[in-house]
């Protein structure tokens, strides 16, 4: 019996203090990244959605406050503070501008919410889009133009509408023609700035007066005008039933008017 030998057993060493208390510190960690990963995650999903929310709320409301205030019914500051007061001579020193449209828009009778196309000269060019300072001008039996303009500068509240017709006919006029009424020329109902955008026959402001049959000749028509007001005027085919048919058409820059068609506004001075 003393004979027999026993067959030993493997030993491994138990986990020391330090290394247990690094174990648990190493779980403990884990589970603290893995739950503050969870919470920043958590928190960029709600701001994302409040910010969305919000976002919204202030475009909407915009969007409200344009519609009802929108930004061409605010008043234009004035730029000539206590420039009446400062003595000038009179009778005041002949002076004169020609100020041009700053809309022009086609409407049609027959397509009543049509809209004309805007800047339908624009082409791209090797450095852009390119804007020419172009307008058209229509005028036919169903078809008007639309023009304002606003009167600025100070002490130039004397406008004078100038209509500068395309000739009916080729070559030089005679002594024997005479000249021939073929629009006329309404004032409208609007002191604000139109959306070309937006203008149709639909959406047209009402007229407000015939201002006066226009011939082939150069016409003119002079008014008292405030500085910063939009004058909305409509050049149409005439007014009275039984005329002959109207087609007038041209575009029209801003640059050497002399001798050409266009429509235009010279102020003179009041001060």
């Amino acid at each position: 019996m003393f004979g027999m030998s026993r067959k030993s057993k493997a030993y491994s060493a138990l986990p020391s203090d330090n290394q247990d208390r690094t174990a648990r510190v190493s779980t403990g960690a884990s589970s603290t990244y893995i739950l503050l990963t969870f919470i920043c995650v958590l928190c960029a999903v709600l701001n994302t959605i409040l910010l969305t929310q919000i976002s919204g709320g202030l475009r909407s409301s915009d969007e409200k406050a344009t519609t009802t205030f929108g930004v061409q019914e605010l008043r234009r500051p004035s730029q000539y503070i206590h420039l009446d007061s400062v003595a000038r001579p009179s009778p005041p020193v002949p002076r004169n501008f020609v100020n041009h449209p700053i809309l022009v828009s086609i409407i049609d009778s027959d397509h009543t919410h049509k809209v004309a196309e805007v800047d339908a000269r624009r082409y791209m060019s090797h450095n852009g889009m390119i804007s020419p300072p172009e307008r058209h001008y229509i005028i036919a039996d169903t078809v008007s133009t639309i023009v304002q303009f606003r009167a600025i500068d100070y002490g130039m509240e004397l406008c004078e509408i100038h209509v500068h017709l395309p000739p009916l006919f080729p070559g030089p006029p005679t002594d024997a023609e005479e000249p021939s009424v073929v629009a006329t020329l309404h004032r409208l109902n609007s002191t604000l700035a139109l959306d070309e955008r937006k203008v149709s026959f639909a959406s047209r402001p009402p007229r407000v007066f015939k201002v006066d049959d226009i011939t082939v000749t150069p016409w003119h028509y002079r008014f008292s005008c405030v500085s910063e007001k939009v004058l909305t005027f409509e050049l149409s085919h005439l007014s009275y039933d039984g005329s002959d048919e109207t087609s007038i058409e041209w575009w029209q820059n801003d640059d050497g008017l002399r001798g050409k068609p266009a429509i235009f506004m010279k102020q003179h001075s009041t001060k």
